[in-house]
């Protein structure tokens, strides 16, 4: 077939079935129902309470970062801090099987430090506390396996925080937390 033949069926074509709005199959999959793929679930967002039920040291200090030694997943050495330590209750009104739990201290929309729980089950009406022993003030990133490592440190020190804020992530939706409370509260974090 030449191409002047090919172009002209493929109009015609194109011009009989213009009026059909109905999708069609190619030839093999005549028959076939087409699916449409299965809706994101939408972000839940729960009620419950948040409370810092202790927090050392008293609002107001300065806080004094060192280098740590790199993690059990992490390659490089990071700072943070163990001078702030907090217990934090939490109670959500809905089951959450595997929700992350993150502290975070807070200047502007930066986080200049931050301490994470991960993976622990959240049972609705039941308090579950966390003890916050290292407050982490840069943190590897990567763009995936085989590129290079790099550290970042979202606030120059000394950084002064106005707010810790406490987040619960759900599995549901890794990009929006399930619930948010902030405490306005002020440290300085320092190298000196």
């Amino acid at each position: 077939m030449t191409l002047v033949r090919f172009v002209l069926l493929l109009a015609l074509l194109t011009a009989s079935t213009a009026c059909d709005s109905r999708p069609s199959l190619p030839a093999g999959l005549a028959g076939v129902t087409p699916t449409t793929p299965s809706p994101t679930p939408a972000p839940i967002s729960v009620g419950g309470t948040v409370t810092i039920r202790s927090i050392s040291p008293e609002p107001g200090a300065i806080v004094r970062v060192r280098t740590c030694p790199p993690g059990p997943l992490a390659t490089l050495a990071t700072l943070c801090t163990d001078e702030v330590n907090a217990v934090i209750d939490v109670r959500i009104d809905v089951d959450l099987a595997a929700a992350a739990i993150v502290v975070a201290f807070a200047d502007g929309p930066r986080r200049c430090g931050q301490a994470e729980f991960g993976a622990r089950a959240l049972t609705a009406g039941v308090t579950s506390t966390v003890a916050l022993a290292t407050v982490y003030l840069s943190r590897e990133l990567s763009e995936g396996a085989g590129s290079p490592v790099q550290l970042a440190q979202p606030c120059e020190l000394p950084a002064t925080t106005s707010r810790v804020v406490v987040q619960i992530w759900g599995p549901q939706n890794p990009v929006t937390p399930v619930l948010t409370r902030e405490f306005a509260q002020t440290y300085t974090f320092t190298d000196r």
